[in-house]
């Protein structure tokens, strides 16, 4: 029960990150017209801060097989942020729903 509950927050969480990241990215369509659609990725953030794409990289190669970093981890990093947490958040809020308990609805 509780870790349903953490599941669905850990999600909503995510899906609010993602939408921050989707008015981000709003903001600087909205702010720089005629440059394109500038879609923020999450190696694009992990560079400004310093070391922060190093560490990530060391901590997957040291903890795990290489070919995680290289094959899985290192590709969805170039996709927009927006797009890694929305879908993450969906799937984490999804893996805790509960179904509603029937209705008993009597004569």
């Amino acid at each position: 029960m509780e870790a349903m509950l953490f599941l669905r927050v850990s999600g909503l969480t995510l899906l609010f990150g993602a939408f921050a990241a989707l008015v981000y990215d709003g903001i600087r369509l909205v702010g720089s017209p005629g440059r394109g659609l500038p879609l923020t990725s999450l190696s694009a953030q992990l560079d400004r801060a310093p070391d922060a794409h190093d560490a990530l990289q060391r901590f997957f190669l040291d903890n795990a097989p290489s070919y995680l970093w290289n094959g899985i981890v290192e590709p969805l990093l170039v996709l927009p942020i927006f797009l890694l947490f929305g879908v993450a958040g969906t799937l984490l809020f999804l893996a805790g729903y509960r179904s509603p308990p029937p209705e008993i609805v009597g004569d």
